[in-house]
């Protein structure tokens, strides 16, 4: 018996399946264009600019566990949280239709904001209830956000803040003193314009001199509660 055993242990590892290739991804394209051959190369160039383009951004000492965390370690010691300091984007324009896709595919792990409790809820009660150190990330925000290479612009209302999962090279944020997006007073949103048409300024300037000078498209987003999509209530 020892010997039929013997012989079907190594039948069996005889067919174990060979370990399949790995599939490439969407954010192996700008090295996948780099291996064809030139006609190949020149067809695809023809109708799209593919290009990877490098994020950059230091997360303060405060934020490292948590961004950690969400980048899959378990605190800072990991050293996840560095995964966010370069990121990769890549980005595919189509020289035909003007249109521009961006992949990045770090921001798989981007924290996403909760449904709340189940009941309906007013504007005030969904600000309120995660308002405060501890609470809200945007509420500490020196200690809890992301710095630019370029420092932060400072207006009298808001500050930037690096994003922290990146949809560009240049992707910042606005972020009010006040915590409840639908209060913000008239002076206060064109306080935060006035300090986003400086980001943008700065954030150019910066890629002109310092960064890799292909920064066409910097990106600033502004959604508003969970239902556009933001992460924090805190605008």
């Amino acid at each position: 018996s020892s010997h039929f055993g013997s012989s079907s242990s190594r039948a069996s590892s005889s067919h174990l399946p060979s370990e399949a290739p790995q599939m490439p991804t969407i954010a192996d394209l700008a090295s996948l264009l780099e291996k064809l051959d030139a006609p190949q190369r020149a067809d695809v160039e023809r109708v799209l600019r593919i290009e990877e383009l490098e994020g950059h951004g230091e997360v303060p000492e405060p934020f490292r566990a948590k961004v950690a965390r969400w980048c899959g370690g378990e605190d800072a010691l990991s050293q996840a949280w560095k995964r966010v300091e370069c990121q990769h984007v890549i980005s595919v324009h189509n020289l035909w239709t003007f249109e521009t896709a961006n992949f990045n595919v770090l921001r798989a792990s981007r924290p996403v904001a909760g449904r709340g409790n189940g009941h309906r809820q007013t504007p005030d009660e969904i600000a309120k209830s995660c308002e405060g150190p501890g609470l809200c990330d945007f509420c500490e925000l020196e200690r809890l956000t992301c710095v630019e290479p370029f420092g932060r612009i400072h207006g009298r209302h808001c500050m930037s803040a690096g994003n922290a999962f990146k949809s560009s090279g240049l992707h910042g944020l606005i972020i009010w003193t006040r915590h409840a997006p639908h209060r913000l007073t008239p002076e206060e949103v064109s306080d935060g314009f006035q300090a986003a048409d400086l980001w943008f300024e700065r954030a150019l300037a910066w890629d002109t001199t310092q960064g890799s000078g292909r920064a066409r498209h910097p990106v600033m987003f502004w959604n508003c509660f969970r239902g556009a999509g933001a992460s924090q209530i805190h605008p």
